[in-house]
């Protein structure tokens, strides 16, 4: 084998590596919009992260997070289940009553094309 033979066979090898790892990933704007309502619905005060598999990183593959379902064939989020403890406010409220009147902003579910 020539030298150039060789170099584009590892050129290949390493974008299949790549491609591999993320056509089984979720889509990029679908884990930003997780994001953006992960912060949106923070309210606890017992300083526990709620959605801690929700990871920030950009490998971090939001089809294996925590209440979340992704279609097999399209990888797109299909489910989105968030269930919150209740926990006891220090003003003596529950935060289920805070999320019974929980405003969301709705625009942050608009990247989800099959939920």
């Amino acid at each position: 084998m020539t030298n150039s033979k060789i170099v584009y066979l590892w050129l290949l090898i390493l974008l299949m590596a790549n491609g591999w790892r993320c056509c089984y990933c979720c889509w990029n704007e679908e884990r930003t919009a997780l994001l953006q309502l992960k912060a949106n619905i923070k309210y606890s005060t017992s300083g526990d992260d709620y959605l801690l598999s929700w990871g920030a990183n950009e490998t971090s593959d939001c089809c294996r997070w925590e209440g979340i379902v992704c279609s097999h064939t399209t990888r797109r989020v299909i489910e989105l289940s968030i269930i919150a403890k209740e926990e006891k406010l220090s003003n003596g409220t529950y935060t289920d009553d805070i999320l019974r009147n929980w405003l969301f902003n709705a625009s942050l579910f608009v990247p989800f094309k099959n939920l």
